[in-house]
């Protein structure tokens, strides 16, 4: 086998990369997590942790965070190549922390 470039991944490619390398490491904090095929509400999956904890969860290819997502209790994972970074984007005042 090969290893494959980020870089010559199409979109669609790199969400599903991305998405296989967030579960991989969500899976290191007990979770396990349940892709959403139709963005249901506004989830591309679900992390499902071994204490019962679930977190929605939008996958982004850039830090991004539209106003839609506000006040929905999603997490917006940004996941640029290999570096990925977790930002929490539903608080009630709609300020990001």
């Amino acid at each position: 086998m090969k290893k494959v470039a980020y870089q010559t991944l199409n979109p669609k490619q790199q969400e599903s990369y991305n998405y296989q390398k967030i579960s991989a490491l969500l899976a290191e904090y007990g979770y396990i997590t349940y892709r959403m095929h139709d963005d249901y509400h506004g989830a591309d999956f679900h992390a499902v942790n071994i204490n019962g904890t679930v977190l929605k969860v939008q996958l982004k290819g850039r830090i991004a965070i539209d106003k839609k997502y506000l006040n929905k209790e999603i997490h917006i994972l940004a996941a640029v190549g290999v570096r990925t970074v977790l930002l929490l984007a539903s608080p009630p005042t709609g300020n990001v922390i």
